[in-house]
């Protein structure tokens, strides 16, 4: 199965912290609604987390290390 890995990028009060928490239910909307597909799983990975990155692997890489080492990469329960 293919792999689906989007990039958010965009300049400063975008939204794309906004739109994450929306992804991940940590807020609700205001209008409208969510709707996640229900094999959806979402990691973040961010500037903060190259401290702790194994420098041998590419980002997706070490996030896959990190599922495997405590479920990091979760499947969402909605909870809109």
């Amino acid at each position: 199965m293919d792999e689906c890995k989007p990039l958010i990028v965009g300049p400063n009060g975008a939204g794309k912290s906004t739109f994450l928490k929306l992804l991940e239910g940590d807020i609700l909307p205001t209008q409208g609604w969510v709707n996640r597909h229900t094999k959806l799983r979402l990691a973040r990975f961010c500037q903060h987390h190259l401290e702790t990155m194994n420098v041998e692997l590419d980002s997706v890489g070490h996030m896959k290390t990190l599922d495997q080492a405590g479920g990091l990469l979760t499947t969402l329960n909605p909870k809109i």
